[in-house]
């Protein structure tokens, strides 16, 4: 098997988004569950708008690894000459 760990463009993103994560405030969650919602409703409508903005920032080097391997996989396969 090769190498199954991700690479670092994978691993800095999730790194960054748990610690981002941290930093909300638990009130933010607890008003919320004052106001009736459970807790998919607190992720959903509080978490989640709060990591979309930090999100675009994380998504640009796995953009960026997927960019790249792509040209280096597209060379491969037009030196080969694989047909079909």
């Amino acid at each position: 098997m090769p190498n199954e760990r991700p690479p670092l463009a994978l691993k800095l993103p999730l790194w960054l988004s748990a610690a981002f994560m941290l930093t909300i405030p638990e009130e933010y969650s607890e008003a919320a569950r004052l106001e009736g919602l459970g807790e998919w409703g607190v992720f959903r409508r509080i978490i989640l708008p709060l990591l979309l903005a930090a999100a675009t920032l994380f998504a640009l080097p796995i953009i960026l690894l997927f960019l790249l391997t792509q040209k280096t996989f597209l060379k491969g396969v037009a030196a080969a000459g694989l047909k079909g």
